[in-house]
């Protein structure tokens, strides 16, 4: 989401290479911004937040939003995929505040396995204007978590502890009922 959140890339290969069980399908995005990746930057190279730009209570008013609801196409096709796609469970990561916190009906046992074995706290439920994570629970209807990565470093300790988070999550997640 946010090209200066550095730990996205080497951590979405560790979760790669995760042990899955059997019967599930893993899909794992390691940018939805390639340009801010290439820039370090939050922005994407129009000036926008991503994250600001869903059409959750989109607001002109928010710093860097966009010039309308889902404008980029970043945003259109992170959009696109998960209305497709449907997925059982949405996980958007970022850094630096060390927390994980199920939106809206996202069990609160997959938010704690994942926080216990990463040893981070549980936020409760949150909303962000804009925010992709709102947007998939609350307007998708798709049960979604965010993961905050513990501090801007991208060491592995801080990669492992998530890949355990990862790990102790998968054998919990079951299929939504509205599928």
């Amino acid at each position: 989401m946010h090209g200066d959140e550095r730990i996205t890339y080497p951590l979405a290969e560790a979760l790669r290479r995760t042990d899955l069980p059997i019967d599930m399908h893993v899909t794992i995005i390691p940018s939805l911004n390639p340009d801010g990746w290439a820039a370090d930057t939050r922005r994407n190279a129009r000036g926008v937040d991503l994250n600001r730009n869903f059409p959750w209570m989109w607001s002109s008013s928010k710093e860097s939003s966009g010039p309308g609801p889902a404008s980029e196409l970043e945003t259109q096709a992170a959009m696109s995929l998960l209305q497709t796609e449907r997925p059982d469970l949405v996980i958007w990561i970022h850094q630096p505040l060390a927390y994980v916190a199920p939106i809206a009906d996202c069990p609160n046992e997959y938010v704690e396995l994942w926080a216990n074995a990463a040893g981070v706290r549980v936020r409760p439920d949150i909303s962000h204007l804009g925010g992709g994570e709102t947007w998939s629970a609350r307007t998708a209807g798709l049960r979604s978590m965010l993961v905050e990565v513990t501090s801007w470093s991208t060491a592995q300790s801080l990669i492992d502890d998530h890949v355990r988070g990862f790990a102790a999550l998968l054998p919990r997640v079951t299929v939504h009922e509205s599928k």
